[in-house]
């Protein structure tokens, strides 16, 4: 097995992947992700009582521009490093959709979609505004 990274803290597979961040929440606290996939994250300023193999209810949210995405799931904590304030977890049993909308943040095609959708809201928003133009025009000239 290839090992990617120098230091035994960075012993991985696969080498780290630049997202946009994700945020998670827990303990009633909102945590930006310093680095997620679909296997779990790592969040950073982390002051918490968490444990190692611990099972805990998250939510992850995603904002795609004026469109937010929220889904609950279930994270084990895999590493606690109080000196450098970071909490690593992987997810647990993403149900379909969650997976879906994390699939499309990482590969930018929820971002597209979103764009779309308010491009496509926007052309509506013209036609209807010009419509409503005309029959006024309309109704002033049989007036």
């Amino acid at each position: 097995m290839k090992i990617v990274g120098k230091t035994i803290l960075e012993r991985r597979r696969n080498s780290r992947p630049k997202l946009a961040p994700i945020t998670i929440v827990f303990d009633g606290k909102s945590y930006e992700t310093t680095e997620w996939t679909l296997g779990g994250f790592l969040i950073d300023r982390y002051i918490g009582d968490c444990f190692v193999e611990e099972v805990m209810p998250v939510a992850i949210r995603v904002n795609a521009g004026a469109q937010k995405f929220e889904h609950m799931g279930d994270a084990q904590v895999v590493r606690v490093d109080r000196r450098r304030l970071q909490l690593a977890a992987r997810f647990i049993d993403l149900d379909a959709e969650a997976v879906n909308t994390l699939d499309g943040w990482m590969t930018g095609r929820l971002k597209r979609s979103v764009r779309k959708k308010a491009e496509q809201d926007a052309v509506h928003a013209a036609k209807t505004k010009r419509k409503r133009m005309l029959r006024a025009l309309g109704r002033k000239k049989t007036a």
